[in-house]
């Protein structure tokens, strides 16, 4: 079964309404005064979260939507400290936190879901097809090269991903291997906090083989520092040499989605202006370039429509975990 686990095509509605009364303080216009906004990232520097929140704060600057975008980087327990950090920030329309199927995967492992589910949610920004990673010396020529070799011995190469057990690099290594017929529990998974760690496990030789998403680690690939065996996606991507799984005639497409979400107990007005933030920025020219440059899509979905992709991604997120445990 082909399975993926992404958004829906956003509904850009919300960028065609006219934002002719905004609340002060949160978008440019009327003479108000732009506000700082701080971003938490729940992983170190260099992963996707951390490029996706350094991205947008970029973006929210040169479109004058902010005062300010300063990133935090709040790493530890599998992404929950910035998770409690967030909660505890109540009433704080200032601070978002970076956030995406990795932290619904560490929530619900953890069995903090509902900690999660207290917080507001503003927008989905984009999602991303994955990457099947090797170092430029591996064995692995092809993607057909490791198939054959984890399907002869499903130890043969040690896997590794930028997220936890039941994040979405450890979901693309799972149902890469039921798709060639390999028992999952059968091939270890080991897990990095974040994809700047996971680079550094590959580069180093701890890893044989990485999953991970395409963008964070474009300029290794340029550079040649890694090969791409494959990609996730049902395309193949511009200036990246390799073949989608289905092109191989695996039955895998997967893409991972980011987006951002408000500590809980902001007044509806805060979450509106919020919304109207990134509906701009979503519809803005720095943003298109951006996603274009990383291979994103742009499937921005706002407000009660991505509360409700979250309670969709996480049931069938928990469908995943009962055919994949975390715990192997």
């Amino acid at each position: 079964m082909t399975h993926k686990l992404r958004s829906l095509p956003g509904k850009f509605a919300l960028l065609m309404i006219a934002l002719a009364s905004i609340i002060a303080g949160c978008v440019p216009g009327g003479g108000t005064e732009l506000s700082p906004l701080r971003i938490i990232v729940p992983t170190p520097p260099g992963g996707g979260f951390d490029q996706t929140a350094r991205l947008t704060g970029i973006a929210l600057e040169d479109e004058r939507l902010v005062e300010s975008a300063s990133i935090i980087n709040m790493p530890g327990d599998g992404g929950l400290a910035a998770l409690h950090r967030a909660r505890f920030e109540e009433g704080d329309p200032s601070l978002l936190l970076q956030m995406g199927l990795a932290t619904i995967a560490n929530a619900e492992v953890s069995g903090q879901g509902e900690v999660l589910r207290e917080l507001t949610p503003i927008a989905q920004l984009m999602d991303e097809p994955g990457a099947i990673l090797v170092r430029p010396d591996s064995e692995f020529a092809t993607i057909d090269d490791f198939v054959a070799a984890v399907r002869a011995e499903p130890d043969a190469a040690q896997i590794g991903g930028g997220s936890q057990p039941g994040g979405p690099d450890y979901l693309a290594a799972m149902l890469f291997l039921e798709a060639i017929g390999v028992e999952p529990t059968q091939s270890g998974y080991r897990a990095y906090d974040g994809g700047g760690d996971m680079l550094g496990a590959l580069v180093s030789d701890q890893v044989d083989v990485a999953f991970t998403g395409i963008s964070e680690h474009l300029y290794e690939i340029r550079d040649g520092e890694v090969r791409v065996l494959a990609i996730t996606g049902a395309e193949r991507l511009p200036g990246i040499d390799a073949p989608t799984l289905m092109e191989r005639g695996l039955d895998v497409e997967f893409h991972n989605w980011r987006g951002l979400m408000a500590p809980p107990g902001i007044s509806p007005s805060e979450r509106d202006a919020l919304i109207d933030v990134f509906a701009s920025l979503a519809g803005s020219a720095t943003w298109g370039r951006t996603v274009s440059d990383n291979h994103w899509n742009n499937t921005f979905v706002a407000g009660d429509e991505f509360a409700d992709h979250i309670g969709r991604e996480t049931r069938e997120l928990n469908e995943l975990l009962r055919r994949f445990p975390a715990g192997g």
